[in-house]
């Protein structure tokens, strides 16, 4: 039987995750400019995580349950006029069977934001992304 590597248990967790977020991301660039299809933001997440990330955490042999999508999460707000967030889009647990449930803190929080071709007039997005 296989085992596989939890972030918990690396040396630099936050620097390995790192490297396989990047590398992750360099690879969906070319799957979204030959698909501009891809208008939905769950969409993209999906195969952002299930054609990217995850072979990039197999490649590392890292235990793929740490990672979640649309996962509940505390989020405390920036500010007081902002409200306490939820949920995530993606999260990345430091050990398999993590959830908020639990009072785990994730080791990596993404809010994805998607602008397609077909959103019309998506200069207000970018601004509100920047």
């Amino acid at each position: 039987m296989d085992t596989f590597r939890q972030f918990r248990d690396l040396s630099n967790p936050t620097g390995t995750f790192d490297g396989l977020f990047r590398a992750a991301l360099e690879s969906l660039l070319p799957d979204l400019a030959d698909a501009p299809w891809y208008v939905r933001e769950r969409d993209v997440v999906n195969l952002f995580v299930f054609r990217h990330l995850v072979p990039q955490f197999q490649a590392a042999n890292l235990d793929i349950s740490q990672i979640a999508i649309e996962v509940p999460v505390q989020v405390l707000p920036e500010s007081p006029k902002e409200k306490p967030g939820f949920y995530a889009d993606i999260v990345v647990w430091p050990h398999n069977k993590a959830t908020v449930w639990r009072t785990c803190k994730p080791l990596a929080r993404i809010e994805w934001k998607n602008i397609s071709c077909r959103t019309k007039k998506a200069a207000h997005l970018e601004g509100e992304h920047q």
